[in-house]
């Protein structure tokens, strides 16, 4: 299962002060998006970032 998840497509996401969810970048390999979630968050700005596998929707 880990192996698995570590070839999906991942995305970074963020949540603003008001509760919109926006999509930050998508494409990413999970090394990518946990490295791009850390340094937001590094930025200690107000908002919620987060990792988790890119599901494409129509």
């Amino acid at each position: 299962m880990q192996e698995k998840l570590e070839t999906l497509e991942w995305a970074v996401y963020r949540q603003d002060d008001n509760g919109n969810v926006f999509l930050v970048e998508k494409g990413l390999t999970r090394a990518e998006a946990e490295r791009q979630v850390h340094s937001y968050t590094a930025l200690k700005h107000k908002q919620l970032y987060w990792a988790e596998t890119w599901k494409e929707t129509d």
